[in-house]
């Protein structure tokens, strides 16, 4: 697939590994990625940059996803948003449920596959 330098997309995921074979990905359908590896990172990129959409690991060191999701939403900012739930409960709760809940457009159970990346971005209708 080529080039598709109209879509920017922000991946933020902790584990390196795991953030390198999303980007991976991403690249085989012709899409470049900003990465970031913490939610504080993540809305730092988020200020300097317009996304379309936002591939959200939910828990994260520094700021998890959930608070990282819940700023977004708040913000001028409206990309839209995968979150990418290791756990199915967080804090007793169902951790797709609540991400939802906070306005993500889609939550997968990681591991992340290339379907979930090719739904995620036909969300943005490209």
């Amino acid at each position: 697939m080529g080039e598709n330098p109209s879509i920017s997309v922000l991946l933020v995921e902790d584990n390196a590994p795991t953030r390198a074979r999303l980007a991976h990905l991403l690249g085989e359908l012709g899409i470049t990625c900003v990465q970031a590896c913490d939610g504080e990172e993540a809305i730092a990129e988020i200020h300097a940059r317009t996304f379309d959409l936002v591939i959200l690991d939910m828990h994260l060191p520094q700021k998890d996803g959930f608070e990282v999701l819940a700023w977004l939403r708040a913000s001028e900012s409206k990309p839209k948003v995968v979150a990418a739930i290791s756990a199915v409960d967080f804090h007793g709760t169902n951790a797709a449920q609540m991400a939802l809940g906070l306005g993500a457009d889609l939550a997968f159970s990681k591991p992340l596959t290339e379907d979930h990346i090719r739904q995620s971005v036909a969300q943005l209708g490209a």
